[in-house]
């Protein structure tokens, strides 16, 4: 790791316990670092238990979340090439929503609900798949009409959830599903923390090791192939592991959009376009730009919280636009 990298990543790694910290603090009552730190160790009384057992999972899922987006984020623009591709954008974000939803309003009911991450991961590979199916040949030769056909996966699963909305009649049902629809942490619970983390450290190690990989695909897939690699199947394990990584944190969280956007660029104009170098120093700043985004939401709509999957989309939006008409000579 380079001294540049190193004092960056240091840094951000000093920032992770300090947004912990304020995340904890969120609400009607602040307290010291030592009091706040009895009641995680040795909880006694409501205020422990509100800090340990509500504020503890609610941060620490957001910094997981905003890990995992952003390596999804890395490795779809890494698949199909074009800066402007992010699960949001490309439909693995509504797809991953949708999987959830038909579970927890009971139109699909094998196994027990714990099993979320796996239906979220099924309707996020099943957009995949059919935004492959749509723009696979315009993936080598035209990235930008993969973002297209992105687009209208997207806006695809998009109106599968709304009709859920417009037919369900239960109200905790109704409840559940514009819960997804929105990107909220106010569910967050140590289980789905668990389930998170555990998920960001398998593929962030996975992403880690196939960075090299990733340098080479980023060339196009003749000279991809001209150095001895075989991108279809390269492809493929992105795919799966783009998949796995946003189904995973869209099953506890509904779609957050466009921090799989933003970080990526934020990271590369601080490090260069390597990706072993990005995929160390991205996570980290895509988890504390989502702590940050959660409590800010808190801040704004006090007690329970703008849903944060607004306040990204409102910095997003203007990204985006951003980069395409930076971009537009290359899409």
């Amino acid at each position: 790791m380079n001294p540049s990298l190193l004092w960056k990543v240091l840094l951000l790694l000093l920032a992770v316990p300090a947004v912990v910290f304020w995340g904890m603090n969120v609400g009607s009552f602040e307290y010291s670092v030592g009091e706040v730190w009895q009641m995680v160790i040795a909880p006694e009384g409501l205020p422990a238990v509100v800090v340990r057992d509500l504020r503890l999972p609610r941060v620490l899922l957001a910094m997981g979340s905003g890990a995992l987006l952003t390596l999804g984020g890395f490795l779809m623009q890494a698949l199909v090439r074009n800066p402007l591709a992010d699960p949001y954008i490309m439909g693995l974000s509504a797809g991953a929503g949708f999987g959830a939803n038909l579970r927890l309003v009971g139109l699909i009911v094998i196994g027990p609900l714990a099993a979320l991450p796996a239906y979220a991961f099924g309707g996020a590979l099943l957009s995949l798949l059919l935004l492959f199916g749509l723009a696979y040949r315009a993936l080598s030769r035209d990235p930008g009409r993969v973002i297209i056909a992105g687009v209208a996966v997207s806006s695809f699963f998009v109106a599968l959830t709304s009709f859920l909305i417009y037919t369900t009649e239960d109200a905790e049902d109704l409840r559940a599903i514009i819960h997804w629809s929105f990107g909220s942490f106010n569910y967050a619970n140590w289980d789905s923390v668990a389930v998170t983390l555990v998920l960001l450290g398998l593929f962030w190690v996975l992403s880690i090791l196939l960075a090299p990989r990733l340098d080479v695909l980023s060339l196009g897939d003749r000279q991809a192939g001209s150095l001895g690699m075989e991108s279809g199947k390269m492809k493929l394990i992105l795919l799966i592991v783009t998949s796995l990584a946003v189904g995973g944190s869209i099953a506890y969280t509904g779609p957050v959009g466009f921090v799989g956007l933003m970080i990526p660029h934020f990271s590369r104009s601080l490090n260069g376009g390597l990706h072993r170098t990005n995929l160390i120093f991205g996570p980290l700043l895509g988890a504390v730009f989502l702590a940050v985004c959660d409590i800010t939401s808190q801040l704004v709509y006090p007690p329970v919280g703008l849903p944060v999957g607004i306040l990204t989309a409102m910095m997003g939006v203007p990204f985006f636009l951003y980069l395409l008409f930076r971009s537009r000579h290359r899409i």
